[in-house]
């Protein structure tokens, strides 16, 4: 039986496919099945599929109608072999060692997900690679916890391997956004041990089309509802850590204005009202919040103020961050 099985979900991203499909072909571990698919792309993507699947047999592509990066997953879900799954993003590439490195921190502590760092690349250059790395061995709500603070382990399915069972009868939601998360809570559930090494192994690659920069669409809001639906798990199932999915919540809604104010049309947007009345109720609770910026908290100020001056500082954020207009 393969060792692991690892999904692909590609959608036109021909400028940066063939360094992410080289980059798993050449791990340092070998036992795996590359499971690439190509979910409607109308540039060259699905041709540069077929072609690393004529060179090598690990590679299989499936070529569907565009549906979503959530039905793309669920699509290679459906075809696992493997006794571990494991996602890479199809822009994105892995250190040659990335998932040798996660299998024996798995094996090493009997662990039912292992993470390693994931790290940002900015016009191709490596953004905080350097961590110091020791594994820690984490309960589900120890590791709930991390990924909520998200200030050590994020809420990425990439940048980590699973025990297969971890997703049986779990699937990723199709039409939404923040799909990772959608997941999160039922993963969790299901294993027992988490293993967290920081040694950054997954290069996010931060470009104009990635999902952070993309502009306004209503799928946006679906952001919201999947963060309204864990918080309600969270309540339930792991009280202690109610304020932190709160601000989690919170955080969607300021992801979702801060796309919108970066609109040109973004006086029009019907979702503006909702998403503005939301975060003006809960302004008490993000001044209180350790876990929000200061330039964040300043931010919300700002919104109180105005919602233009909200918008500029939004804009020179996004400017002095990314280097983007």
């Amino acid at each position: 039986m393969t060792k692991l099985s690892i999904i692909v979900p590609v959608y036109n991203v021909e400028r940066y496919l063939k360094s992410c499909i080289d980059s798993i072909l050449k791990q340092d571990f070998t036992d795996f099945e590359l499971l690439l698919i190509d979910d409607g792309s109308t540039d060259t993507s699905g041709n540069i599929c077929d072609q690393y699947s004529e060179q090598d047999l690990r590679v299989k592509v499936v070529h569907q109608q565009n549906s979503g990066m959530s039905a793309a997953r669920n699509v290679g879900l459906s075809m696992v072999e493997g006794q571990l799954i494991g996602f890479v993003d199809s822009d994105d590439y892995i250190a040659p060692d990335m998932y040798s490195f996660l299998i024996n921190n798995l094996e090493s502590h009997h662990a039912d997900i292992s993470i390693c760092g994931m790290t940002e690349v900015r016009r191709g250059s490596h953004v905080d690679a350097s961590v110091n790395s020791e594994a820690k061995v984490l309960t589900p709500e120890a590791t709930l916890e991390l990924i909520l603070r998200a200030k050590a382990i994020s809420v990425n399915v990439q940048n980590r391997i699973y025990r297969a069972k971890l997703f049986d009868d779990v699937t990723f939601p199709v039409g939404k956004i923040a799909e990772d998360a959608a997941v999160l809570l039922d993963n969790l559930h299901k294993a027992q041990t988490i293993v967290y090494d920081p040694a950054n192994k997954y290069f996010y690659n931060r470009h104009s089309g990635s999902a952070t920069t993309r502009p306004f669409s209503a799928i946006d809001m679906t952001s919201v509802e999947v963060w309204q639906a864990n918080e309600k798990r969270i309540q339930h199932e792991y009280p202690r850590l109610t304020n932190l999915a709160r601000m989690r919540v919170c955080s969607a809604y300021f992801y979702v204005l801060d796309k919108i104010v970066q609109s040109p049309d973004w006086q029009s947007i019907p979702s503006r009202y909702e998403v503005v009345k939301f975060i003006k109720h809960h302004i008490g609770f993000i001044l209180r919040e350790e876990e929000f910026t200061r330039s964040r908290k300043l931010s919300v100020i700002a919104l109180l103020v105005s919602q233009r001056l909200y918008r500029y500082l939004v804009q020179m954020q996004k400017k002095n961050k990314y280097g983007l207009a």
